[in-house]
Formats: C-alpha cells, sequence, structure tokens
C-alpha cells in the first residue's frame, strides 16, 4: 500500500513538473503570490512581467509580417516566410531545397533590398535561410 502511494506522488509530481515546464511558470508560485480573487487588470502586469514577454519584439515581428506580405511577389511568399529578426539577421523559413536554392541563387539580393527599402538599411544586414 505504502509503495502505491509514493508511486501516486510521485506521478503527480512529476505530472506539476511537466505541466510547469510547458507552460513556462509555476502555476502553485503564481498562485500563492497573487489573491484568490483579484480582476485581470491587476494579474495581467505581473504576469507579463514575470513571462518577461517582450510586446516590443512581438510588435516589430508583426511589422516584419506585413512589410514582407506587402513587398514579396506572391511566389516567394507562397513558398519562404520570415521567422525571426535577431542583430541584423533576418531568419527566414523555406518550403523545400528547390526553393532554397532559387531564393538563395537568383532572389536573396531583391529580398534584401526590399526589405531594407522598408525598414531601413540597419534593422536588416542579411539573411539566413533553411527549410522548415
Amino acid at each position: 500500500m505504502e509503495s502505491q502511494q509514493r508511486k501516486k506522488e510521485w506521478v503527480d509530481y512529476a505530472r506539476q513538473e511537466i505541466l510547469r515546464q510547458w507552460r513556462h511558470f509555476d502555476e502553485d508560485a503564481l498562485r500563492n503570490n497573487f489573491p484568490r480573487y483579484t480582476t485581470p487588470a491587476l494579474v495581467l502586469p505581473a504576469l507579463l512581467e514575470r513571462q518577461k514577454i517582450d510586446l516590443n519584439g512581438q510588435k516589430e515581428h508583426q511589422q516584419l509580417i506585413f512589410v514582407w506580405e506587402q513587398s514579396m511577389d506572391p511566389e516567394i511568399r507562397a513558398h519562404a516566410h520570415p521567422e525571426r529578426l535577431s542583430n541584423g539577421t533576418l531568419f527566414i523559413s523555406v518550403e523545400n531545397n528547390t526553393w532554397l536554392s532559387e531564393i538563395v541563387r537568383f532572389r536573396r539580393n531583391d529580398i534584401l533590398k526590399r526589405l531594407q527599402a522598408c525598414l531601413g538599411r540597419d534593422s536588416i544586414k542579411k539573411l539566413s535561410f533553411k527549410v522548415c
């Protein structure tokens, strides 16, 4: 009986640990730090601060997606999309190796020039492609 109880406790602990890692925050700590009844307006700022969510980064990413949709050829948009911008390098996912070769060989400079014209030369300095 005691071993079954220990097994159940261990399974419960493992479940909580997996959920904590998956959610990227400790639910028990969140419950302990906030009153039982509160409004989202009181909880949200503290939660965002804990999660270190960069809303400016999300806004920049949305702007990048918008510029990509407006300035790229439909053919390129259908087979490639921007993933993230880091230290002046735009990482782009491409559908397959054929399109990767096409873009890298023939369209890379055109893509870079179009994006720099819309977002500024300093914001994007180089492009990095990968097959997704």
